[in-house]
Formats: C-alpha cells, sequence, structure tokens
C-alpha cells in the first residue's frame, strides 16, 4: 500500500495516494505491525503537504516524530524532524534549524551519512532563506563532503564486487579446466584397462597355444 501510494505522488496524484497511505496506516495499527505505522505517516504527511495543507502535515508529522520515539526507530525520528523543519521553515526558521540539529545528533549516533547530507541540504535551504549565506555554502560543501564520501565508498564496492566478479570466474575457468583434466585422465586410465586386458587375454592363448605345443611334441617323441 505504502508502495502504490508512492507511485501515485509521483504522478502528481496525491489524493488518490491518499487513499492507499490511510488504508496502509489502518492496517498497521494492528497488535504487532504498529511499527510499520511511522513511514506510512510520513508519506501521508508528504502527501498533505503536495497538497498545500501545511497544518494537517505538521500534525501527521509529529505523529510519526512520537511513534518513532515510542517504537525505538531513531532513523524514523530523524526523518520526521527533517519533514516538521520543511513544514516550519516558512513559518519559524529558528525553530526549523533546532529540528534539523536534532535530527543531525541522531544521524551521527545512529552514523547514517545519507541522512546527515540530507539535513545539511535542508539546513542550507534555511540559512539561505535567512539570507546567511555563509552558513549555507558550509552546510551545502558538508553535504557534497558526504556524496563525495558516499560515491567512494559505493565505488569501492563495485570495485571489490568487480574483483570478485573476477576471482569467482578464474575460480570457474580453473574448475572447467580440472574437469576436463580429470575427463583426459579418466578416458587415458580406461584406455589402459582395456589395453591391460588384452595383453592377458594374448598372454592366456600363448599359454595355451604353447601348451598344446609342447603336448604334441611329447606325443611326436613318443
Amino acid at each position: 500500500l505504502e508502495d502504490i501510494g508512492n507511485l501515485y505522488m509521483k504522478k502528481g496524484k496525491p489524493k488518490i495516494a491518499l487513499t492507499y497511505l490511510q488504508e496502509g496506516i489502518n492496517n498497521s495499527r494492528k497488535a504487532g505491525l504498529r511499527d510499520t505505522e511511522v513511514s506510512l505517516l510520513d508519506e501521508e504527511g508528504i502527501a498533505y503537504q503536495e497538497e498545500g495543507q501545511q497544518v494537517k502535515a505538521l500534525t501527521i508529522y509529529k505523529d510519526a516524530f512520537e511513534e518513532a520515539k515510542k517504537y525505538k526507530q531513531p532513523e524514523e525520528e530523524a526523518k520526521a524532524l527533517i519533514n516538521i523543519a520543511s513544514v516550519l521553515q516558512l513559518q519559524n526558521s529558528d525553530k526549523s534549524l533546532t529540528d534539523l540539529k536534532e535530527a543531525m545528533k541522531i544521524a551521527r549516533k545512529i552514523k547514517q551519512p545519507q541522512l546527515e547530507a540530507r539535513i545539511f541540504e535542508a539546513m542550507a535551504g534555511v540559512y539561505r532563506q535567512e539570507q546567511n549565506y555563509r552558513e549555507a555554502m558550509d552546510a551545502l560543501n558538508e553535504q557534497h563532503r558526504l556524496l563525495d564520501s558516499l560515491l567512494q565508498a559505493d565505488t569501492a564496492k563495485d570495485i571489490a564486487a568487480l574483483d570478485s566478479s573476477y576471482a569467482l570466474e578464474t575460480s570457474y575457468e580453473k574448475i572447467g579446466n580440472l574437469q576436463q583434466t580429470n575427463k583426459h585422465t579418466e578416458s587415458q586410465l580406461q584406455i589402459g584397462w582395456v589395453i591391460l586386458l588384452l595383453v592377458l587375454v594374448i598372454l592366456v592363448l600363448l599359454w595355451l597355444y604353447l601348451r598344446k605345443v609342447k603336448r604334441l611334441n611329447e606325443e611326436l617323441k613318443a
């Protein structure tokens, strides 16, 4: 339901998205599923924000924040604070920055650089609004630094994956070569057994022949 709601949001149809998101929220309020409610609430808030219902969106984001705290979901707490700050940005930029700084503490505590980068981007927007361009530039620089480090980490993972893939292919190639060698060895062994059997047959026939000759010689001598 959340995924369907997201798709309708991407299609620019927040009203339809809300019907699916609200159904998902109702389902998540069942026993044992409450911890799935937070992300749905965040999505619902975004839909209301898209609709221009800022007050409604703010209320939902606050509910999401409380639910995240209740079910010990720090990442969702930080996301809810970012969303709250986005609504408050035009109304109360100081409170918006306070919420973003609180979200930053959470993101650093749980070591989520991608979330930190998102927070720095939001902070830059608030600083620009306040015409505090130095702070805005610093926040953007921090965001770029984090995104670069994430990109480098992803690149390192890709290189490691390629190395692993190459090692795997090399291993498969070695296995294939060993299998071919094994087949060749087995064929040679089978040929060896056939030759040995033929030699044995020839020796038996030769022995029988010599035995017969000896007997005939003895008869001739007699």
